[in-house]
């Protein structure tokens, strides 16, 4: 596995320090709403464009979570909010497993905790999607989502889709060993969650630095679909995170 350095895009100017990053077939851009609201709350905010993905390097066949989680390693940093969604809550979760100083504050939005939950993907098809299709399929998202999410497309290496698939991995034991405070943010199970109930609530039970949410009425892109509820929580779970650092 060789490690590459990871394109980024950057918000504010603050102390603290926020790492956000996308899903799979998406890119930094998805968080062009995220990343000045945590500015605005004191953060300096980078998202990343994970391998393969956006403007950073293709990874030819090396889509492996270790192959993700290898690019986080290489920078040898640590941050005081981490926030992933979907295939980044998996790596983002990874690296928290793996490195105990990694982050103080982990949000995970839908990750993916275990690979087969994921229905198969088609990237190949995917990238010719054009906007007003991809309106008609999510039409409670925003003009300036279905923009990123269609540049997104047209720039991701279609070998994505063969990574994730190849070797399975499952991370729900692994909720169980984080040391900072985590909030796992669920999609309604009526609307396609990869996060089910049980697999949520067995989480927090077994970790009390787990706190699991359902989002009820939304879907997995959580972000986009409902945006004033996740922004005000996301708020929340970061401003609680400041406070306790001025405390300490």
């Amino acid at each position: 596995m060789t490690a590459v350095e990871l394109a980024t895009r950057t918000w504010g100017s603050g102390e603290r320090r926020a790492l956000l990053v996308h899903g799979i077939t998406s890119d930094g851009g998805t968080w062009w709403r995220l990343g000045p609201l945590l500015a605005d709350d004191g953060f300096t905010v980078t998202a990343v464009d994970l391998r393969g993905h956006g403007a950073s390097p293709r990874g030819g066949a090396a889509y492996d979570l270790s192959d993700y989680v290898g690019d986080f390693a290489r920078a040898e940093e640590s941050w005081d909010l981490v926030i992933g969604h979907s295939l980044g809550g998996a790596v983002v979760l990874q690296c928290a497993i793996q490195d105990p100083t990694f982050t103080s504050r982990l949000v995970l939005e839908d990750p993916w905790l275990v690979t087969l939950t994921l229905h198969p993907l088609y990237i190949g098809e995917a990238v010719l999607e054009s906007a007003d299709a991809m309106r008609h399929e999510n039409p409670s998202w925003t003009d300036e989502d279905i923009d990123v999410k269609v540049a997104a497309l047209a720039r991701v290496d279609p070998n994505v889709a063969n990574g994730p698939f190849s070797n399975p991995w499952d991370l729900r034991s692994g909720l169980g060993t984080i040391n900072v405070p985590t909030l796992l943010i669920g999609a309604d199970p009526s609307h396609d969650a990869l996060v089910d109930l049980a697999t949520g609530e067995a989480a927090a039970a077994a970790n009390p630095l787990v706190t699991y949410t359902v989002m009820a009425g939304f879907g997995h892109s959580i972000h986009r679909e409902g945006w004033q509820p996740y922004a005000s929580l996301v708020s929340w779970f970061a401003g609680s995170a400041g406070d306790q650092a001025k405390e300490r």
